[in-house]
């Protein structure tokens, strides 16, 4: 994406699914986000991808909130836990209820360490996407320490 370093990109299924739920009045359901080391270097991802290019850790939502500021744009948050570690964190994804990549990110690298090296902490993964006030959009957060505002 032109000048921008990090950057989250719809795939193609996903705009294809996110058209069909407008067309067909129905939900996209959004239900997990994964990080990965994309394989040790940073890339631009492309619309035409169906996968992280080396997932490292994946989990339901965390959270989705509106932004204050354009209310056509959804954050969607990931929490990686202290307790998965050892990986640098170059990309994320956000993936639909059947598992299809729905939007894929290039984000700053930082390293996750595990609790074995002497360090840990919880890192959160925040994807922004704009969607269409047309499109419904259904959010599945089955776990109760997850929310949604």
């Amino acid at each position: 994406m032109a000048g921008y370093k990090y950057f989250t990109v719809l795939t193609d299924v996903g705009k294809q699914k996110l058209v069909e739920a407008i067309a067909n009045e129905t939900a996209l359901d959004f239900t997990e986000m994964a990080v990965g080391d994309s394989n040790g270097t940073s890339y631009d991802p492309t619309p035409d991808m169906i996968a992280l290019k080396h997932e490292t850790y994946r989990a339901t939502i965390s959270s989705v909130s509106i932004d204050e500021v354009d209310r056509n744009i959804m954050i969607f948050q990931l929490v990686v836990p202290s307790s998965s570690g050892g990986y640098y964190i170059r990309e994320a994804g956000l993936f639909s209820s059947d598992g299809s990549l729905i939007a894929i990110a290039r984000t700053a690298e930082q390293y996750k360490p595990q609790l074995s090296e002497g360090a840990g902490a919880s890192i959160d993964i925040n994807m922004r996407i704009a969607i269409s006030s047309e499109a419904q959009v259904y959010i599945n957060i089955p776990e109760s320490d997850s929310y949604a505002t």
